[in-house]
């Protein structure tokens, strides 16, 4: 209504210094050399204000600070052993009647029992920080449960537990118990099985295999 247009008011005071082009350039190739460094550390390291500084990377770089992301190490035989896996199992499904039909896939999750809280996802806002916390045990309750898969059914749940309901920790005693006790009496006599396990340490023992 006063200007006649949606667009920010121009500003008429004196420009941000932070904000200038040799400012900007600086950041900028400070950023490309060390992408890691802590904005308070590159504050220092610049003698910018850190206010200036992410203004910087945000509105003139438009950088994000991104989080790094954890994946399972592979080496460089993985790769081939990969595709020797893809190739033995596409000559098995075109070459072995029913194999799809015949395949059970098997693995194992653990699961927490009290309930996992992500900080990053719990937000409180105020005008003063409420200094909430959550309280949790250094060792939390964890169960462990396997189960199968076929094209036809799923077998399964079993939980690692004794018989007084306590958890156990997976070893090859205990997975061999649980196929002679679960897996075993559900497998059909009439025809073979496909059966995929990982190459987990229970899985693997000779007595296992």
């Amino acid at each position: 209504e006063e200007r006649g247009t949606f667009a920010g008011a121009r500003h008429t005071g004196r420009p941000c210094r932070g904000q200038s082009i040799e400012n900007i350039a600086r950041v900028q190739e400070s950023v490309v050399d060390q992408p890691q460094t802590l904005t308070r550390r590159c504050s220092a390291q610049l003698a910018i204000s850190r206010r200036s500084l992410q203004r910087i990377l945000s509105k003139d770089l438009h950088h994000f600070p991104y989080k790094i992301q954890l994946v399972q190490a592979l080496h460089p035989e993985d790769k081939q052993a990969h595709q020797e896996y893809i190739r033995a199992f596409i000559n098995l499904a075109e070459n072995e009647k029913n194999f799809i039909s015949n395949l059970m896939m098997s693995d194992e999750a653990q699961f927490q029992l009290i309930g996992f809280v992500n900080k990053q996802n719990c937000r409180f806002w105020g005008s003063a920080n409420p200094r909430i916390t959550h309280q949790r045990p250094l060792h939390p309750d964890k169960v462990t449960v396997w189960c199968a898969v076929t094209a036809e059914r799923i077998i399964g749940p079993y939980f690692f537990e004794d018989h007084d309901g306590v958890v156990q920790t997976i070893n090859a005693e205990h997975y061999r118990t649980m196929m002679e006790n679960v897996l075993m009496p559900q497998l059909p006599e009439d025809h073979n099985m496909w059966f995929q396990q990982d190459g987990a340490t229970a899985h693997t023992t000779q007595a296992t295999m």
